[in-house]
C-alpha cells in the first residue's frame, strides 16, 4: 500500500503539471488557476540571463576559470588516492564543486537573478543544448523544466522518508508525502488570490523558478540528517553540502541550515557536526562572490530599500495570498499535534527548520505577496500535519 501511495504522489507530482502546461493560454479545469505559457516570466528572465552569463564566463575568463577546475580535479584525485574514509571524499567533492562555482560566480556580470543557485544548475543540461545550437527561451524552458519535476519527485520521496524516520507508520508517512504531492489540487480552496502572483504555477514547477530546486534540497538533507545513526559522518557531510547548495540557491536557507548545525550539537554528534559544517561551508564562497549581483543590485522596487521591519509582522500573515488566518487555522493546531507524535530528535529538527524560516520571512516586506518563500518547509509542515491527524485519530480511538 505504501508503494501504491507513494508511487500514484509521484506520478501525480509529474503529470499534472504537464497537463497544466498542455491547457495553455486558459486553465485545466475551472477551479484551478489560469496559465499562459512564457518561458521568461517574471524572475525567470533574470534566472535564464545568468545561465547565459555562465556558459559564457569560461571564454571571458579562461584563466580563473581554468584554474578553478583543475584545483578541483586535483582535489577530488589527491583525496580519492590518498583518502580512505568516505567521508573525507565526499567533503573533497563538496569542495570541488564549491571552488568552480565560486569562479563562475565570480565570473558572471550582473543579469537581474537574484540568486546564483538555481542558474548553476540549470546551466548544467544547457551545456550540451548550447553545443548544437540550441539556444533561446523556449529550447532552455525544456531542461529547467524537468529539472523542477525531478527536484518536486525528490521532495516527495524525502517526505516520505523524513515521515518514516520520525517513527511514523508507512501509511501515515505515505500520506505526507501525498499531501506534498496533491498540494496543487487543494491550494485553490483556500481562497480566490492562490492562484496570484504566479505562486500556484511555482509550485508546480513550471515557473523555472528556485522553488522546485530549493525545497528539494532542503528535504532531501532533513531526510539525510534523520537517519537512525545519530554520528553517521557520511550522512551529515552529504546534508551539509545540500543546505550549503540550498543556501546559493536562496540566501535564507542559511537559517536551516544554522538550525541542523544547533540540532547535531544538542545532540552531541560531534564528528557528524563537523563534517557537516564543513560540506556547507564549501559554497560559502560562491554566495559571497555573488550576493552583490543579487538581491543589492535589483533594488526598488523589486528588492525593496527596507525589506525587514517589525511593522511587516502583522501584514505577512493577516494579509497573505495564501498562508492568511483561515489557513494557518488549520495547519498549525495539526503540525503542533504532530511535532508531539512524532520521535523528538525529528520533532525538534522539523520544527525548527519550520520556525526559523516563517520568523525570518515575518518581518520581510514582500512576504505577503510572495508565498512561495514558505514553500521550502512546506514538506516538512504536511509531514507533521499528517502526523497530527493520527494522533487526533488514536486519541479518539482510545476514547
Amino acid at each position: 500500500m505504501k508503494r501504491g501511495i507513494l508511487g500514484a504522489s509521484v506520478a501525480f507530482a509529474v503529470v499534472f503539471p504537464l497537463l497544466v502546461l498542455a491547457a495553455s493560454p486558459g486553465r485545466l479545469l475551472p477551479i484551478f488557476p489560469r496559465y499562459r505559457y512564457e518561458p521568461l516570466a517574471g524572475d525567470t528572465y533574470g534566472y535564464y540571463y545568468c545561465v547565459r552569463e555562465i556558459l559564457v564566463a569560461p571564454r571571458r575568463h579562461p584563466l580563473a576559470v581554468a584554474l578553478a577546475v583543475v584545483l578541483a580535479v586535483v582535489l577530488v584525485l589527491v583525496a580519492r588516492r590518498v583518502v580512505r574514509d568516505r567521508t573525507w571524499r565526499l567533503l573533497a567533492w563538496w569542495w570541488a564543486l564549491g571552488v568552480v562555482a565560486a569562479a563562475l560566480a565570480a565570473a558572471v556580470r550582473f543579469s537581474g537573478a537574484p540568486q546564483f543557485g538555481w542558474p548553476l544548475v540549470w546551466s548544467v543540461p544547457m551545456v550540451p543544448l548550447r553545443v548544437v545550437g540550441l539556444v533561446g527561451p523556449n529550447a532552455a524552458f525544456v531542461p529547467g523544466l524537468v529539472l523542477s519535476l525531478a527536484c518536486n519527485v525528490a521532495t516527495i520521496v524525502a517526505a516520505y522518508s523524513i515521515g518514516w524516520r520520525g517513527g511514523l507508520r508507512p501509511q501515515v508517512a505515505g500520506a505526507g508525502a501525498a499531501l506534498v504531492a496533491f498540494w496543487p489540487l487543494l491550494s485553490p480552496l483556500t481562497g480566490p488570490k492562490a492562484g496570484w502572483n504566479g505562486q500556484w504555477q511555482d509550485y508546480l514547477g513550471v515557473s523555472n523558478y528556485t522553488e522546485p530546486l530549493s525545497t528539494a534540497l532542503v528535504t532531501v538533507s532533513l531526510a539525510l540528517l534523520l537517519r537512525r545513526e545519530a554520528a553517521d559522518r557520511f550522512a551529515a557531510a552529504g546534508a551539509g553540502g545540500l543546505l550549503g547548495l540550498a543556501t546559493l540557491v536562496r540566501v535564507s536557507n542559511a537559517l536551516i541550515a544554522g538550525v541542523a548545525l544547533v540540532w547535531l550539537v544538542y545532540r552531541r554528534a560531534w564528528g557528524a557536526a563537523a563534517a557537516f559544517a564543513s560540506a556547507s561551508l564549501a559554497w560559502a564562497a560562491a554566495v559571497a562572490f555573488y550576493w552583490p549581483k543579487g538581491y543589492p543590485k535589483l533594488g526598488p522596487p523589486t528588492f525593496p530599500r527596507h525589506p525587514f521591519a517589525l511593522a511587516y509582522a502583522g501584514d505577512s500573515w493577516a494579509h497573505s495570498y495564501l498562508w492568511h488566518p483561515a489557513v494557518l487555522a488549520v495547519l498549525v493546531p495539526l503540525a503542533g499535534a504532530g511535532a508531539l507524535w512524532v520521535r523528538r530528535r525529528a520533532a525538534l529538527l522539523l520544527v525548527g527548520a519550520i520556525l526559523a524560516t516563517a520568523l525570518f520571512y515575518t518581518f520581510y516586506r514582500d512576504t505577503p505577496i510572495h508565498p512561495r518563500f514558505l514553500y521550502v518547509v512546506l514538506p516538512s509542515t504536511f509531514v507533521l500535519v499528517a502526523a497530527g491527524v493520527e494522533a487526533l485519530i488514536a486519541r479518539v480511538e482510545r476514547r
